[in-house]
């Protein structure tokens, strides 16, 4: 891990992926109702996906913390309490990654190598931070807006449906009070996007 003092400003920024794969990643979980379902669907089906956790939540559901890893999925860190980081000064941004690494390191006994940032929102305090630490940033190419109050599961199985390209990273919620609809859209989606050649993926980890 690099020093507080680094000045550098240019870590890794991805939004989409260079190949054929189409990556769907969840984030605000691991929740103790809805994640255990979604997991299900995947194992049930043979899909990775990725899941941007959230380190207070860890704390609360260290076993299906543990179950998303030990089900080949990926684990990104999304901060210990979900705070908005833009504006905020860069030792408060460096104890939200390092305090959620290490909840994860204790968890799983790995630390993360992605990062996601609440509401996507970023600047340069944060980019900054990311060298430091080591982390690479994801975004995504796509949100399905799930977590809109307003939003309804056939809205988000549409946006899955027509968003499943090569190199997609798509931004679906396992943590979210509307996750139960990201669950029902994901159920009546999945098998048909496999069964139509969709190659889903876990991010690898590296850039």
């Amino acid at each position: 891990m690099r020093s507080l003092g680094e000045t550098s400003i240019t870590p890794s920024i991805l939004w989409r992926r260079p190949d054929q794969k189409v990556y769907l990643t969840f984030d605000d979980g691991p929740d103790g109702n809805i994640t255990p379902r979604i997991l299900d669907l995947l194992d049930s089906l043979g899909i990775k996906a990725t899941f941007f956790v959230i380190g207070q939540k860890v704390r609360q559901n260290g076993s299906i913390t543990r179950r998303i890893q030990e089900s080949g999925h990926a684990i990104g860190n999304h901060t210990y309490d979900h705070p908005r980081l833009l504006g905020k000064s860069r030792s408060m941004i460096y104890e939200q990654l390092v305090k959620t690494d290490a909840v994860l390191e204790e968890t799983t006994g790995n630390r993360p190598h992605h990062f996601r940032p609440p509401h996507g929102r970023f600047g340069v305090s944060l980019l900054r931070v990311l060298r430091q630490t080591g982390h690479g940033m994801v975004l995504w190419s796509r949100s399905t807006r799930d977590y809109r109050k307003e939003i309804t599961s056939t809205c988000i199985k549409q946006t899955l449906t027509n968003n499943v390209k090569p190199g997609s990273i798509l931004l679906l919620h396992d943590g979210h009070p509307n996750s139960f609809r990201t669950l029902l859209a994901l159920q009546e989606t999945l098998s048909l996007l496999k069964e139509g050649g969709t190659d889903f993926s876990s991010l690898p980890d590296h850039d």
